[in-house]
């Protein structure tokens, strides 16, 4: 067969009617704020990871809600969870919320998520530094305990 300067390449429809959403829809219902995106962009061109990666908020947004997960958890890990999107977003969207409970469903664990909601409340006193530094040894002492004892955290 020729060359002709030019292959065919797979399909990139995306059939929605068998799509998994249902981690969407919990993504939806951890950040409600997430419904009133407008994709105006300004995530991405105010993105401090996007100078250093080819992270791109957007797409990364495009794959969950058409339930594309494949390679998203990889990417999630490029964001640095500066706050920067946050910010500029007009219609504000928590972004950094959103990347955090992203990366938390598509993990499959729910320690992560309580482990982040200590360490932005620690993060939230006007001390900062120290609040970081409680915040690490937190979670390394919790960490540690349970996996020396099996603890998986406060039954409900």
């Amino acid at each position: 067969m020729e060359n002709f300067g030019f292959s065919l390449k797979k399909s990139r429809t995306v059939n929605l009617v068998h799509a998994d959403m249902q981690k969407f829809d919990q993504l939806i219902a951890a950040v409600p704020s997430y419904k009133r995106c407008i994709g105006c962009g300004g995530c991405t061109a105010s993105c401090s990871a996007r100078q250093f990666t080819d992270f791109d908020i957007r797409k990364v947004h495009c794959y969950f809600s058409r339930g594309q997960y494949d390679q998203l958890e990889q990417e999630l890990q490029k964001c640095m969870l500066c706050g920067k999107c946050t910010l500029v977003c007009p219609r504000g969207v928590n972004l950094r919320s959103l990347i955090i409970n992203m990366r938390q469903i598509l993990s499959n664990t729910t320690e992560i998520l309580g482990y982040w909601r200590i360490f932005i409340l620690l993060c939230s006193h006007s001390c900062w530094a120290l609040s970081l530094f409680s915040a690490s040894v937190y979670i390394n002492m919790y960490a540690g305990y349970a996996s020396s004892t099996g603890f998986n955290g406060p039954s409900s």
